[in-house]
């Protein structure tokens, strides 16, 4: 910024010999400048000594804007880097949320503020606070020298030029704020509007509705743009206001020379203020441009601040290097009682319970009473309000020991009722978040044989290297949630979690899967949330919960499913025998 100003200012004074030399030839001896300029480079003709100085004066220029691209570039890489900087910053910072926030969180707003938020403070504040500094800089630079080129002319210039960008800046500081409020505003509705269109496609084209979400998405999208329009139309009004004054105000200074009979000075005065003119009006332009744009992202620059500030678990530093907590002889909970982040009622109060090492463990109840929530705290996903979780006796909370809860969520793994599945291969989902070129295939060949998937997979074009489809959509169901199971084994988990895994699948799809984790070793601890006593039938107790609390434990006995039921008995499926 620095070599740019100083190069701006040393061109604009290299006009003076310039257009010395051009309105008459006696400045050649008569100035000093010009005199040594003749006798080091031996010239000896006008001609000669034109050709030089034009030379020098072109180069000058040439240099200048040389420095100025360099500049701009080094703006552009400058900002860029900041922007990837704090955009993986906010992506960080958002996966390392609590559990409870990203539940309670519109992700919408989340998308808008890692994605768009970032985008606007990169290009529509960063860059342009880098411009407004480099163009103060060389702001200062010409009019130093336009001060001794000429001072009365250019304090007069500056100071109807400062006038009029301060009379803008206190005439749109107040709208272009409130543009940024909505703009923000709009910008979140329209990413609203996208996820909810295309998270229920099947919806619409069924309803054929596709209006109605057309409106809401012109709704937002038209008036963002036109308030962006606005904003851009605003930050240069100065300028094409500016322009044609300073043509006008240059005219009339030549005629007050002329008709004064200083018209030997014309050149002299109008050429250095004309070419000051023309660098300078751009630097003032930048100047607001950079402060109108800056403030337009004011809103969006808050929004991120705030995705900033949120609260974080564990850093991801330490996760590679701590290992799993093994189980070695039962999980217990005392007296534990949980409350969601941002509400008063609580929906664990004073739980307790003891789950062996390689137990089958069903949990029941009604909707609401606390299965899900139960898992989670489990999981070490929720931490409680009150009360302990223990693994072999030890607190996976005390204070002492933070990465302790990290260790333990390690050791487990969860197949969730919705298995979300990449557009990616067999071997990728299941190794899921697992590099590519890291995946062990015997590992996933083994989970997937475990999941009594494998069958379906090797009779595919590819087998493990066969792409799933986007979400899974090749897929049946059952299949989708037999990929869900070989992930969750792939790690070899001390304790698999099934949060009603099987409630979306029919009755003789969700029987072979339940029949196939009756196939998993006996160490394995196995915890599943449901609500059809048959998806018990293989689990050694159920547990039934009320209001948070646990109301019956009873044991299953062999051959029925839980409270006496007989097993069903359905013909299996052809081609999904174990």
């Amino acid at each position: 910024m620095i070599v740019s100003s100083l190069a701006e200012s040393v061109s604009l004074a290299a006009v003076i010999p310039f257009l010395s030399v051009i309105s008459s030839s006696d400045h050649i001896s008569s100035s000093f400048y010009t005199s040594f300029l003749a006798s080091y480079f031996t010239i000896s003709t006008p001609n000669a000594y034109f050709l030089l100085i034009t030379c020098l004066f072109v180069a000058l220029v040439f240099l200048s804007s040389i420095i100025r691209l360099l500049n701009l570039r080094l703006f552009a890489l400058l900002a860029a880097s900041i922007g990837s900087d704090i955009s993986c910053l906010a992506f960080s910072k958002t996966l390392h949320r609590p559990y409870g926030i990203h539940l309670s969180s519109n992700s919408s707003g989340l998308i808008n503020s890692i994605v768009n938020d970032v985008n606007i403070i990169v290009y529509s504040f960063i860059n342009p606070v880098l411009i407004l500094i480099s163009s103060a800089l060389i702001l200062f630079a010409i009019i130093c020298t336009l001060l001794i080129i000429e001072p009365l002319l250019t304090i007069l210039s500056a100071t109807i030029i400062s006038a009029l960008y301060l009379l803008s800046v206190l005439s749109t500081k107040a709208t272009l704020l409130a543009s940024s409020n909505r703009q923000l505003f709009l910008s979140r509705q329209l990413v609203l509007s996208l996820q909810e269109s295309l998270g229920s496609i099947r919806d619409i084209i069924l309803s054929s509705s596709f209006s109605l979400f057309e409106d809401r998405y012109k709704c937002a999208d038209y008036p963002l743009r036109r308030l962006q329009a606005e904003s851009r139309f605003l930050s240069s009004v100065p300028r094409l206001i500016l322009e044609p004054a300073g043509i006008i105000f240059i005219a009339c200074t030549g005629y007050f020379l002329l008709i004064s009979g200083k018209s030997d000075q014309a050149l002299l005065v109008l050429g250095p203020l004309a070419l000051g003119a023309q660098r300078l009006l751009p630097m003032v332009q930048k100047i607001f441009e950079g402060w109108a744009q800056s403030r337009s992202a004011t809103a969006s620059l808050i929004s991120f601040i705030d995705l900033l500030d949120q609260p974080t678990v564990a850093e991801s530093s330490l996760l590679s290097v701590i290992s799993p907590l093994e189980l070695n002889r039962e999980i217990q909970l005392k007296d534990v009682c949980f409350t969601h982040y941002k509400s008063d009622v609580p929906v664990l109060s004073g739980f307790n319970l003891t789950i062996s090492k390689g137990e089958r463990i069903g949990i029941m109840g009604q909707s609401g009473c606390g299965k899900s929530t139960l898992i989670d705290v489990m999981m070490g996903l929720f931490t409680p309000s009150t009360g302990q979780l223990l693994v072999d006796g030890i607190d996976l909370y005390e204070p002492s020991s933070p990465t302790r809860i990290i260790s333990w969520r390690k050791s487990i793994s969860q197949v969730p009722q919705t298995v979300y599945l990449s557009d990616g291969t067999f071997a990728q989902n299941i190794a899921y978040a697992v590099p590519p070129d890291m995946i062990d295939m015997q590992a996933v060949s083994r989970a997937a044989k475990l999941a009594q998937i494998s069958d379906y997979i090797e009779s595919t074009p590819q087998s493990y290297l066969t792409s799933v489809g986007e979400r899974g959509s090749r897929l049946s169901g059952g299949q989708r949630q037999r990929i869900g199971i070989a992930r969750a084994l792939y790690t070899n988990p001390t304790i698999l979690f099934l949060d009603e895994a099987t409630s979306a699948l029919d009755h003789i799809t969700e029987e072979f899967i339940i029949d196939s984790l009756s196939l998993l070793p006996s160490s394995l601890t196995i915890i599943i949330v449901a609500h059809r006593l048959s998806t018990l039938r293989h689990c050694d107790r159920v547990i039934r919960l009320d209001n948070g609390v646990v109301v019956s434990d009873t044991p299953v006995t062999s051959g029925s499913t839980p409270g006496g039921i007989e097993s069903p008995t359905e013909p299996p499926m052809p081609g999904l025998q174990a």
